[in-house]
């Protein structure tokens, strides 16, 4: 028997895949996200297709520690904003770099690749020697649980000959999603973000100039001749203080002003605004 929770959601649940996955990993099908801990797998194109606020709870429900949400094939062949960008292509033929059994089994099967700034489990064949790719996932941060997407056709016929390859690839990817918390331990716990360099980069940025939008403000960081940080990365940070609440529409909000000039980097935000006078 399969030891995680898995369900299917959406129109997963009722379709002839679902079935096939059903079989052999003994998931539940679901009509919503559930309240419990575990691995929800639903259709990429469906997230892609849902509107803005479906979408913004399918990736809030995977914030909590001990919850994974997997988007599988198909996919639309366009870039998705959420939770951070990701644009879905497809491989002009393809080799996995690390292969474990199931990704050797649908190896030939796969469909779409991706490019984006997610992190990538190099252990579960996420990587094709072609830079692509394969299976991607974010986290908010590195407690929380996981956003998942992966080219692999989990669905396809094959595994029902490979059942315990596909129940211990979902189990590893579903590791990195952490343990899940009691409730009580959950409600008095706050997450608190910790900024890294990089946010800091990004946030120096933000401090040093009036933009009229997030998307101004990393284009312009783009350019920038002083700081030095990669697109996907850039995105990554951005998305990042966004959501703990540090900056809002390409500018610094006053916990982000204040996180500022409490942090070791203040002496730089006083340089470049003495430069300015």
């Amino acid at each position: 028997m399969n030891p995680l929770n898995i369900w299917l959601l959406g129109d997963l649940a009722s379709h002839s895949r679902g079935k096939i996955i059903r079989e052999a990993v003994y998931a539940e099908a679901i009509e919503t996200l559930p309240d419990a801990f575990g691995l929800v797998l639903a259709f990429g194109n469906e997230f892609q297709d849902a509107d803005e606020s479906l979408r913004q709870n399918w990736v809030a429900w995977c914030e909590a520690a001990g919850r994974t949400l997997l988007l599988i094939p198909p996919y639309r062949i366009v870039e998705t904003a959420l939770p951070i960008v990701w644009r879905v292509y497809r491989p002009d033929g393809l080799s996995i770099l690390k292969s474990p059994a199931l990704v050797r089994t649908l190896v030939g099967e796969i469909k779409h690749e991706f490019d984006t700034g997610m992190q990538v489990p190099d252990e579960l064949g996420g990587l094709s020697t072609t830079g692509g790719i394969n299976t991607g996932f974010y986290r908010k941060h590195p407690h929380s649980g996981l956003f998942a997407i992966t080219g692999l056709p989990l669905w396809s016929l094959s595994v029902l000959d490979h059942k315990n390859h596909l129940i211990e690839w979902l189990t590893a990817l579903h590791a990195l999603a952490g343990e899940s918390i009691p409730a009580d331990a959950a409600f008095q716990e706050v997450d608190e973000f910790v900024a890294n360099r990089n946010h800091f980069a990004l946030i120096l940025h933000l401090q040093s100039g009036a933009f009229s939008s997030r998307e101004e403000a990393l284009y312009q960081l783009a350019d920038s001749p002083v700081l030095a940080l990669p697109g996907d990365m850039a995105e990554i940070c951005m998305t990042e203080i966004e959501q703990a609440g540090w900056a809002s529409h390409g500018d610094l909000t006053e916990t982000g002003r204040q996180a500022l000039m409490n942090s070791p980097y203040a002496v730089y935000a006083e340089a470049m605004e003495a430069n300015r006078e």
